[in-house]
């Protein structure tokens, strides 16, 4: 149950609605063919600039916990490393 003035995360019927980062991150994985690279490379580099070309990459790419992690990733066993201040590994 969400606090005074927070929104909710859930629909009326139950049904968890996605987050912008999820979409977001949907946008991005179809953009670039995130999962294809994986599975043939095993990583994706991916940069602050693709980022941002859905929603900045500092929101984005900072999940202090696995449950925090974007459907996406945590449908597909992924995880996100920053390599360095602008690029992060898939």
């Amino acid at each position: 149950m969400p606090k005074r003035g927070e929104p909710s995360t859930k629909l009326s019927f139950g049904i968890m609605a996605k987050s912008k980062n999820d979409i977001a991150w949907e946008k991005l994985f179809e953009k670039y063919q995130i999962l294809d690279r994986v599975a043939s490379e095993s990583y994706f580099e991916i940069q602050s600039p693709q980022i941002n070309e859905f929603r900045e990459s500092r929101l984005m790419t900072k999940f202090d916990h696995k449950s925090q992690l974007p459907e996406l990733f945590a449908q597909n066993g992924l995880s996100i490393k920053i390599k360095c201040h602008s690029k992060w590994n898939v």
